[in-house]
């Protein structure tokens, strides 16, 4: 482990000052008034250097130096004789000095400093590569432009003048650097060929396309036959005896008279479902504009039943009351939340506590409930 020099802090690697060897393990260690002999050195040498070199360029030229292009055009124009950058033969050649091997002959020092032959070949490259497109791209183009890759489409999309161009230009280059003689079909055979290479990936696209059909299409007659099957096994809709029916309604309305029954119901209350039953509690939490000891009706009662029967709402029952007192307003019992982050050291704890609001189920009146039409 290696000790930091202004606040002994421990690491395996620390950083060292290049000037004083000091070990130090930020720039807050740096930057301390142990190491300020060493920093604030640096830092006037740093700014004299910089001043220097700021007045030295002041003060060779007060005028503003002109760019290469600037330069260039002025030889074009004629205003200057030399060719910029260009220099004269070495200081070597005008003492008398005899050059050695790796001098340059005279009359052929280099034309360019080094900083605009970096220039010209950037120059050089960038109009390279303004002449130089991929194949993809090609393709990119053509089908932007509706032209497919074939020999009969791009000829296709020429004009008669411009075909007559492109032959010309073609059977030239052909004739240019191969030395053969003049073929009518080599241009034809040239850009067949050319194409043939992609002819590959057109195949894979194609086949891709075809895998996406199938599955989709497979995927379509699933669904048809799945619903086909599910429309075939359901059970068909049928009238109801109205005896049956009849039977069915006097037994629920004899349940629900008696008063020895105990009924039970499925509301709706505050984002949830509950099954409550007669003097029963429920316990809401958040802050509810409710007042103890007020009464309230929940009237989304999505069923209510008892030992003997259930009914169920489409999707309520609206002839279905549940009659509820407000009895308590308090706060949860305080919950702990524990927050812990190891590599910064920070330890939270929370107690948290929720406003509650507790309900006692009154009634559960389902008196109308055989006058219900969607039930």
């Amino acid at each position: 482990m290696i000790r930091c020099d202004f606040c002994s802090t421990e690491r395996r690697e620390q950083y060292k000052c290049p000037r004083c060897n000091c070990n130090y393990c930020s720039l807050r260690c740096y930057r301390n008034e142990k190491h300020s002999n060493c920093s604030e050195s640096f830092y006037k040498e740093c700014l004299k250097e910089h001043l220097e070199g700021k007045h030295f360029e002041a003060g060779s030229d007060n005028q503003k130096q002109d760019t290469f292009e600037e330069r260039m055009q002025k030889y074009l124009n004629g205003e200057i004789d030399g060719i910029p950058g260009a220099g004269t033969s070495g200081n070597a050649a005008e003492e008398g000095d005899p050059l050695d091997s790796d001098d340059e002959e005279a009359g052929v020092s280099s034309a360019f400093p080094a900083k605009e032959n970096q220039y010209l070949e950037k120059v050089v490259k960038d109009t390279v590569d303004d002449y130089v497109l991929d194949e993809d791209e090609i393709d990119r183009k053509l089908l932007g432009l509706g032209i497919g890759g074939e020999v009969d489409q791009l000829l296709g999309a020429l004009s008669e003048e411009e075909r007559a161009t492109f032959a010309q230009l073609a059977e030239q280059i052909h004739l240019d650097t191969s030395g053969n003689v003049r073929n009518e079909d080599y241009l034809v055979n040239c850009i067949s060929y050319f194409f043939s290479l992609r002819r590959q990936h057109f195949l894979i696209l194609f086949v891709h396309m075809i895998i996406f059909c199938y599955s989709a299409l497979t995927e379509m007659f699933r669904n048809a036959l799945m619903r086909g099957l599910a429309r075939r096994m359901a059970t068909r809709a049928e009238v109801v005896d109205e005896s049956a029916q009849k039977q069915v309604c006097s037994t629920i309305a004899s349940e629900v008279a008696d008063l020895a029954n105990r009924l039970f119901a499925v509301v709706y209350l505050n984002g949830r479902q509950w099954k409550v039953g007669q003097n029963d509690l429920i316990a809401l939490r958040g802050n509810l504009p409710l007042a103890v000891g007020e009464r309230i009706k929940l009237e989304k009662v999505l069923m209510v039943g008892g030992s003997k029967f259930s009914v169920f709402g489409r999707p309520l029952l609206d002839s279905v009351t549940v009659e509820a007192t407000v009895v308590e307003k308090t706060t949860t019992y305080p919950e702990l939340r524990y927050d812990r982050n190891n590599h910064r050291h920070v330890k939270a704890i929370h107690w948290l506590s929720e406003e509650m609001t507790v309900l006692r189920i009154n009634e559960i009146n389902a008196k109308d409930l055989l006058k219900e039409p969607s039930s």
